[in-house]
């Protein structure tokens, strides 16, 4: 209804007329999607979590040193970086934030291309970084992150390096977040 000078809460005044209007609205249907990302990276911020903005990955070797621009990283060594995003949009329209499907990861293979570097240690982190969303609580929040920390760290994760005719050696069991394993 459409009123000229009525009270402020709608008694009174001049009945301009009535309409009624009907709208209508396509169904959005809902569908399951989900994704599965591994990223490798030997950029210096991301392998040495240093407080930069030095994106490089370009590394150089001289007189017996390794070298980012001009930054000596002889001792932490040359890195790489794996990360790994996982999300899907939940189980169901009305439960966006739970369930759903998610990606499981078997093996991971890294291989080095050249017989001048090899790798002296792993680590797998010991913080767990994009484990994130706005909907969730602190506490649901907590306990998504200590579900993939607990599945590393209880779980077989192992690590093996693979020799020159490509046969396999375990190098350790039951890798552990923040370990920083020797490779020999």
């Amino acid at each position: 209804m459409l009123t000229l000078n009525c009270n402020e809460d709608g008694s009174g005044g001049v009945e301009l007329g009535k309409r009624e209007e009907t709208f209508y609205f396509n169904p959005a249907p809902y569908n399951r999607y989900g994704w599965l990302a591994i990223n490798k990276t030997s950029s210096v911020n991301c392998v040495h979590g240093k407080d930069t903005c030095n994106s490089s990955s370009i590394y150089s070797y001289q007189d017996g040193h390794y070298y980012n621009l001009t930054e000596d990283l002889t001792d932490p060594g040359m890195g790489a970086r794996i990360r790994i995003g996982n999300q899907n949009n939940g189980s169901s329209p009305t439960n966006k934030y739970q369930g759903g499907d998610a990606g499981e990861i078997f093996e991971i293979h890294s291989e080095l291309k050249s017989d001048l570097i090899t790798y002296t240690t792993f680590r797998i982190d010991d913080e767990i970084d994009n484990v994130y969303t706005d909907k969730l609580s602190k506490e649901e929040l907590a306990r998504k992150t200590a579900a993939v920390k607990r599945v590393i760290n209880e779980g077989n994760t192992r690590l093996f390096g693979v020799r020159a005719d490509k046969s396999e050696k375990l190098i350790k069991e039951h890798v552990q977040m923040g370990e920083t394993i020797p490779i020999v």
